[in-house]
């Protein structure tokens, strides 16, 4: 991994902001226009001003630009001193469980993705051009960039307790979301330590490939800007309990084919067994299963019919999709947007306006429950998400994902701590 630094973070002024759950906000591309409302109303200092600010057209960028240096000039934001890497729990419920994923903040020196750094999921450019507009009117880092590399021996997470002795800069609970906690790490013994350990490794970009992708633009275009060569990035380690993977389901409007006629179209791929509701097929899909047999889930809303499928033969694998390693061949995103998304919806998620006709489910809440919720849609195809393992090897083999294909879980909040580089 290219080097890491620590860095004089900006924080939230407790004396000014006294609750800083009511001022931290999910990442900017999860966030809905219901929701981008509530939290302006839930204080005027939330960080959603600067991430998605409500200003209309071109104006919301400097808008952003100009309520970051309000809130410095009137002291709600302010800088540590010294310089310091940052030491983030993340405490949430998984499964009725009580997780702990534990990572390192820190401004990483950019380098183009590939060899290193490795992206696992395919941009979109129209969000690089949004999210570059606000750097480059802001000059600051404003959310994060979630990566994970791979550290058998736990250096940080051993090191984790002696920090946690000292009281965290901050410490809040967000509903339905869990604990954030957040320590300064200033000992040049345990930086140095971090950092050698961090050296030997590579890194996927879990979260924030177009932020990523963003900081290469902006240095490119402005080489002379201190400080523009890096980004502000939370590390998490691959091994680290709290690392989670949940899937991302679909949903597909615009089905007007009856089932009859999609499950003839399925059977040539697909072994089919139907089940008696959603809630059972996800029961069934989330048994162990051999590692070579490819299971997905349809559910067709007009009949209330719930089906397993189980993919024929690995023949048809090698036939349609003939780069990568196995690893990536059999994952189950690529089966469902192949052999079931492209050859029975004729839906192509290469492009851009058949990805209109797709929405997801994801999240902590159980994949049945948010369908009930659910209205616009005809078809819901369920997948299992890929282990970490996976991910790197489809990575280090050079290979992207479809959009969409994991959801690390819990997202990093934006507001937590920020880096000014302007």
């Amino acid at each position: 991994m290219p080097n890491i630094h620590p860095f004089q973070g900006w924080r939230y002024n407790p004396e000014v902001v006294e609750d800083a759950g009511t001022v931290i906000a999910p990442p900017y591309d999860v966030i809905s226009p219901r929701e981008q409302d509530t939290l302006y109303q839930s204080s005027p200092y939330n960080f959603v001003r600067l991430i998605l600010n409500s200003a209309p057209g071109e104006s919301r960028y400097s808008e952003s630009a100009r309520v970051l240096r309000e809130w410095i000039k009137q002291r709600v934001v302010i800088q540590d001193q010294p310089e310091a890497l940052y030491l983030l729990d993340q405490t949430f419920l998984l499964n009725g469980e009580q997780v702990t994923r534990t990572g390192i903040i820190a401004a990483l020196e950019l380098e183009e993705m590939g060899k290193n750094i490795l992206p696992h999921e395919q941009t979109i450019a129209k969000h690089i051009e949004d999210r570059y507009r606000l750097m480059e009117s802001t000059k600051t880092n404003l959310g994060q960039i979630f990566m994970s590399y791979r550290d058998r021996t736990m250096t940080v997470e051993s090191m984790a307790d002696t920090v946690r002795e000292e009281q965290p800069v901050l410490d809040i609970r967000v509903p339905e979301h869990g604990r954030y906690a957040l320590w300064r790490m200033t000992n040049p013994e345990v930086i140095r330590s971090i950092r050698k350990v961090l050296a030997n490794t590579s890194a996927i970009i879990a979260d924030g490939h177009h932020r990523y992708k963003t900081a290469l633009r902006y240095v490119r275009e402005h080489p002379a800007v201190p400080g523009g060569d890096r980004v502000m990035v939370t590390l998490v380690n691959a091994f680290n309990p709290g690392m989670q993977v949940l899937p991302t389901h679909r949903l597909v409007r615009g089905v007007r084919v009856p089932l009859a006629d999609i499950r003839k179209s399925l059977e040539r791929f697909f072994t089919i067994a139907e089940l008696a509701s959603p809630e059972e097929l996800m029961r069934e899909l989330g048994t162990d299963r051999e590692k070579d047999i490819v299971r997905l889930g349809l559910y067709h809303r007009a009949s209330s019919t719930a089906l397993l499928l189980m993919l024929r033969n690995e023949e048809q694998i090698n036939g349609a999709l003939k780069q990568g390693p196995r690893a990536y061949q059999l994952l189950d995103v690529n089966i469902l947007h192949q052999f079931v998304l492209k050859e029975i919806f004729h839906l192509d998620t290469e492009n851009q306006a058949d990805l209109e006709r797709l929405h997801y489910l994801r999240g902590n809440t159980p994949a049945p429950e948010q369908l009930r919720e659910a209205r616009d849609y005809d078809v819901a195809c369920f997948v299992k998400p890929p282990d970490l393992e996976t991910l790197f090897t489809v990575a280090e083999a050079g290979l992207t994902l479809p959009q969409k294909t994991t959801y690390f879980y819990p997202k990093v909040y934006s507001g937590l701590v920020f880096r000014f580089f302007g």
